[in-house]
């Protein structure tokens, strides 16, 4: 799986019950994380890439900040488990 990440949104690969990967968020200072606007042009944004081996039975979370801003790593697993 491949990845191109910018800003606060995540991506998370569960695999077995256990968090095997999570995207790092992106801020340009505190509570200001980096985004794509007419203020920010594409050349002062570099994404985080990632490539991330994946298996039959993994679960991919692409999530916004609205999940990550609510909810703990932990918490999220709490509510794989019980899907």
């Amino acid at each position: 799986l491949k990845i191109a990440h910018v800003g606060d949104c995540m991506a998370m690969l569960v695999r077995d019950h256990q968090l095997v990967f999570r995207s790092d968020e992106m801020w340009w200072a505190f509570n200001t994380p980096v985004q794509l606007s007419t203020h920010a042009a594409p050349d002062d944004v570099n994404p985080h890439t990632y490539a991330v081996p994946v298996r039959e039975g993994d679960l991919v979370i692409l999530a916004t900040d609205g999940l990550s801003d609510n909810l703990w790593d932990e918490d999220i697993l709490d509510e794989v488990e019980k899907w």
